[in-house]
């Protein structure tokens, strides 16, 4: 049953040519900042900048900091040196772009109905902007943030993957604690949106002409056509009810498995370190406790069996009790930074060995005290739900002492929680 609907910014909801606009903004941009630096010079590392955003697969850090890390190192440049004038220029001068782009009168037909019928809705744009610079061009398209709650808007201090790549979708579905076949994605671009949704499972609407044909070898969506037309076909007798079968193949499963250290760090970045031993609740575990169990888990778990399943021929799994962990082991005196470092390590290697098995191997059987009889892509399954219950955990408490605190964080505003509750 679908939960939350993803929509697409540029193209879906906001009638804007991207080439168009991304010229007249990088022109903008490098005429602000000129003369501190030469116009050439800066769209160069500007470019360079966006270049290293779309190829980071690095869980353990933002869009933002892979950016600044090439941007002002090509400038020979700080951020700190260069903040406030770059804040100047999206208060300032940033909204006059708005010329280049038409609001759609549908798109706030759209979220009044999705928010009515009590569906959670996110905007899934290609994080590649700071989050105001989404926020001015959703008030361009009517469909403001002071006026509809969204669940989640992406934005370069959130996320950790850019579009077309699966771990954009993954790391969106971790934050919001959903499964892909609870969500639906409606997107314009078929490379960006469409693919890598359906790659992952989920459903998708495709924003494009009722005629315009398939990539060669893509996948179709469950609906193709104008907004207009997806806002008829949406509200059509079971078009949320449909039950969308698990996907367990690599290209499914892999990036979820990328995606969950980076939606736990970024619920848990904006909690100073000091309170990550608190507990939300008495009965429920402290975000430290929480990370710990998530590092030996995979440690001690979740690497073993699957180095068993591949080491044996239909081996028995025995699932011990890690719960008792949290209290034997005396979690919360762990120190959370080098916690996070080596839970990130052991996630890593587990990809990395998944990675590189063939696709048969992905079949290889076993049993299991629990689950009784499995596969390896099942328990890879079972890895990635266990992860999702945990961050959507970790979440919870970090809210709930946050609230304890007066709600707000000294070291994050609301979008860089990347998501609201």
């Amino acid at each position: 049953m679908i939960k939350t609907l993803l929509f697409d910014l540029d193209g879906t909801l906001l009638d804007l040519d991207e080439n168009e606009f991304v010229r007249a903004y990088t022109q903008r941009l490098a005429m602000h900042m000129e003369p501190r630096f030469a116009p050439e010079r800066f769209g160069r590392a500007l470019m360079s900048g966006v270049h290293a955003m779309t190829q980071n697969l690095d869980a353990a850090r933002s869009l933002k900091t892979v950016f600044g890390e090439r941007f002002y190192a090509e400038l020979g440049t700080s951020e700190a040196e260069q903040d406030a004038e770059l804040r100047r220029f999206y208060s300032q001068s940033f909204p006059a772009l708005r010329t280049h782009s038409r609001p759609l009168p549908l798109a706030r037909t759209v979220m009044q109905w999705a928010q009515q019928a009590g569906l959670e809705v996110a905007i899934a744009t290609n994080p590649l902007f700071p989050h105001t610079a989404v926020s001015q061009r959703l008030e361009w398209a009517g469909v403001g943030e002071a006026e509809f709650s969204y669940r989640l808007v992406t934005s370069y201090e959130c996320a950790h993957f850019a579009k077309p790549t699966a771990e954009y979708w993954a790391e969106v579905l971790a934050v919001l604690g959903r499964r892909p076949a609870e969500v639906m994605v409606i997107g314009n671009d078929y490379a960006l949106d469409i693919a890598p949704a359906l790659q992952l499972g989920a459903t998708a609407y495709w924003v494009a002409p009722p005629g315009q044909l398939l990539p060669q070898g893509g996948l179709a969506p469950a609906g193709q056509g104008s907004l207009a037309d997806f806002f008829v076909w949406v509200r059509e007798a079971g078009r949320l009810d449909a039950v969308v079968p698990e996907k367990l193949d690599p290209p499914a499963l892999l990036p979820c498995l990328r995606a969950t250290p980076a939606a736990l760090q970024a619920a848990l970045c904006v909690l100073p370190e000091a309170q990550w031993s608190e507990r939300g609740d008495p009965q429920e575990w402290s975000p430290l406790e929480i990370l710990c169990h998530l590092r030996d888990t995979e440690i001690e778990v979740v690497l073993p069996q699957q180095a068993q399943v591949l080491a044996e021929q239909n081996p028995f799994i025995v699932r011990g009790d890690t719960n008792q962990w949290v209290v034997d082991r005396a979690y919360n005196a762990s120190d959370p930074v080098e916690t996070m470092l080596v839970y990130m390590a052991a996630r890593q290697a587990m990809v990395a060995r998944l990675q590189a098995l063939p696709a048969a191997e992905w079949q290889r059987p076993a049993r299991h005290t629990v689950f009784g009889p499995t596969r390896l892509c099942e328990l890879a399954a079972i890895a990635v739900e266990h992860d999702r219950a945990h961050v959507a955990q970790a979440r919870a408490t970090v809210n709930a002492i946050l609230a304890r605190h007066g709600g707000v964080s000294e070291l994050a505003d609301e979008r860089d929680l990347g998501s609201r509750g």
